[in-house]
């Protein structure tokens, strides 16, 4: 038997050393993939309609007045990596299948002392987007009317987020956002009340 190999191993010595190479080689790139793949952000991003409660709608007792509160879409971006992932205040855009160009937005109240959002591994950002949500309607049905597609593919539209870095991310759209602000035609919620029990926000129908 050992005769049997020594003779295989000298017969095929290049096929065997070629052999060798190729597997270091597959064993460089497979390190390399590795490594880049821990360093690309990793990003879970949710968007969904929200009460937007501003500064003004906060009493000092630490109630809240309802009354000056808005509707709005909120966004949470969570860092599921393990690197540190920036996103600038002009990195959301909306997109309707089928039809060209985009909807960009940025949020509701940016900090501009800031360049934008930076978060952490394992840290979670919220903003609001927008609290025009009629306006925010109309202009995603102005670009299915442009690409001469029907209105409805207004249901499917996404919301997509670039980090600084070239990377693009889908956000997961909440049911309140696609009922809502998604449908055919976007209906304005009746004023909020106050009731005896607590407070009692309206909803849409």
């Amino acid at each position: 038997m050992g005769a049997l190999l020594e003779g295989f191993a000298k017969e095929y010595s290049q096929t065997i050393a070629a052999l060798s190479a190729l597997g270091t080689w597959a064993a460089v790139l497979v390190a390399l993939y590795l490594s880049s793949i821990s360093r690309r952000p990793r990003l879970t991003i949710v968007a969904d309609k929200e009460v937007y409660i501003p500064s003004e709608a906060q009493r000092a007792d630490g109630s809240v007045d309802w009354f000056r509160c808005e509707d709005a879409i909120g966004v949470t971006l969570r860092n599921i990596g393990s690197v540190t992932c920036y996103v600038s205040y002009w990195a959301f855009s909306w997109r309707v299948p089928f039809c060209r160009g985009a909807l960009q937005q940025n949020p509701l109240r940016p900090d501009f002392r800031r360049e934008g959002l930076k978060i952490e591994p394992g840290q979670a950002v919220t903003i609001s987007l927008t609290d025009n949500l009629p306006r925010l309607s109309s202009e995603l049905e102005g670009l299915c009317k442009k690409a001469g597609m029907p209105i409805a593919l207004k249901r499917l539209t996404r919301l997509e987020v670039h980090s600084q870095d070239g990377y693009r991310f889908k956000a997961r759209i909440g049911l309140d956002l696609k009922k809502d602000v998604l449908r055919q035609k976007y209906q304005v919620a009746q004023p909020r009340q106050n009731s005896r029990a607590g407070v009692q926000l309206s909803s849409t129908t």
